[in-house]
């Protein structure tokens, strides 16, 4: 299978809620259509539409500047192309689709150029490699972001060994929204999926 088709796959496994796997569909919508290029500032207005259900009233700002939101599709391809994977435009460069070191990212671009949505997806990692790497990405986002909203699993090999289970944690804030899971997934071992969304323009209305 396409890692492209698997990230559909890994979305639909790794249920964290609808909103997220609106979000899922969204980010994916046309890439197995050619023919469907409905221009960034369309997408942009389904993308909004879809995270309405993340827009927590009284949420606060994020304490940091996420890593990637708002950046140019320069500096995210430049980031993705320096760690080895190769980067391609789809939907006349309103989503920009990079692969390589068995990791698959999708990234979406408003119409003014601003990365607002990132699905990242790492593949065929082990129950020991799952516990390693969702355990420093969580203990690096309570050391700049606090306390997530919501955590959920346990971020262990022997839990995350047994297919199916997941573990991970989400942050809710009022300009960026963040998930990240852990799943197994059979074949694919543990697949890894770390999600960053802009939300401040959502709730702005602008």
């Amino acid at each position: 299978m396409r890692r492209g088709a698997k990230i559909a796959v890994a979305a639909a496994a790794m249920t964290v809620g609808a909103m997220v796997l609106a979000h899922a569909a969204v980010v994916a919508s046309g890439a197995s259509c050619p023919m469907t290029d409905p221009g960034a500032a369309a997408l942009e207005a389904q993308r909004r539409s879809a995270m309405l259900p993340l827009a927590i009233p009284n949420a606060r700002m994020a304490p940091v500047h996420d890593l990637w939101v708002g950046a140019s599709r320069d500096r995210f391809t430049a980031g993705e192309e320096a760690s080895g994977r190769s980067c391609h435009a789809e939907q006349s460069g309103a989503t920009i689709r990079c692969e390589g070191n068995g990791t698959e990212a999708l990234a979406r671009f408003d119409a003014d150029g601003r990365l607002v949505a990132l699905d990242r997806v790492r593949y065929g990692l082990a129950a020991t490699d799952g516990e390693r790497e969702l355990g420093a990405m969580l203990t690096e986002a309570r050391a700049t972001l606090g306390e997530p909203a919501r955590t959920w699993g346990e971020a262990t090999a022997s839990y995350l060994a047994h297919p199916l289970r997941q573990a991970g944690f989400e942050y809710r804030f009022v300009d960026v929204a963040l998930d990240v899971t852990a799943t197994h997934l059979g074949r694919d071992g543990i697949v890894l999926r770390e999600q960053h969304r802009a939300m401040r323009r959502l709730r702005e209305g602008s």
